[in-house]
């Protein structure tokens, strides 16, 4: 469900306005607010952030449906190697202990949630690679594909934020630039986890840059030479 505010100005969203406002407001001034209007087209007459907030919260969020799917396997595609493969040729789904993803927004799952008014977040537990929030029934990622073949897969990532994104290292608006510094930080928790985790199969995403090619122009004081985005 969209949300529009409509200023003095133009109409905004409501989480758009939210920042205008907090910025706006100093001591006791106030940015003045015309008219607040839903998909409901119920007007809403304020002049202060918290009424229109209130109104907001009353409203029923649109709740998107998240894609589901059944894995038609065979249950000896399900098994594991009967030992642990010396090369990534040789590995099985189900020989993956843990799943890990470096890259930008898209990795991290940012704005990825089912309600609308809830978007300004990332929310690793949905992301398309890590995400676990739900099981492959109620919402397809790799990292949920892979717990039919393994129960235990370590590394996914739960809920909203970045405290529980356990192996998902991503970082929203970031780009190929962030990577070195993600790269230490997997290698860092990989390591706190201790046990066998080393010698386990894993599987790695990399996933980024469309922040690098929004600073690929001729303005824009980041613009690097081709050579130097090299991964």
């Amino acid at each position: 469900m969209a949300y529009n505010i409509l200023t003095d100005h133009a109409a905004i969203s409501l989480e758009d306005f939210f920042q205008l406002y907090s910025s706006k407001t100093r001591g006791s001034s106030k940015l003045k607010i015309l008219t607040a209007k839903s998909t409901y087209d119920e007007p809403v007459r304020a002049t202060e952030r918290y009424a229109v907030f209130q109104k907001f919260k009353e409203m029923k969020p649109a709740q998107k449906k998240s894609l589901g799917a059944k894995l038609a396997c065979g249950k000896q595609q399900m098994k594991p190697s009967a030992e642990v493969p010396k090369d990534v040729n040789h590995v099985r789904p189900a020989d993956i202990k843990y799943i890990a993803a470096m890259g930008d927004s898209f990795a991290i799952g940012s704005h990825s949630t089912n309600h609308d008014n809830e978007m300004a977040d990332v929310f690793p537990g949905n992301s398309f690679f890590t995400g676990a929030d739900e099981s492959l029934a109620q919402h397809v990622t790799i990292a949920n594909i892979l717990r039919n073949f393994n129960p235990y897969l370590g590394g996914v990532s739960y809920g909203k934020g970045y405290s529980d994104s356990n192996f998902n290292v991503a970082r929203a608006e970031m780009g190929s630039w962030d990577l070195p510094r993600q790269a230490q930080k997997l290698v860092n928790r990989i390591y706190m986890k201790g046990g066998n985790v080393w010698n386990e199969w894993k599987l790695i995403a990399v996933f980024t840059g469309m922040y690098d090619l929004g600073f690929l122009n001729c303005r824009s004081s980041k613009t690097q030479v081709n050579s130097q985005h090299k991964l």
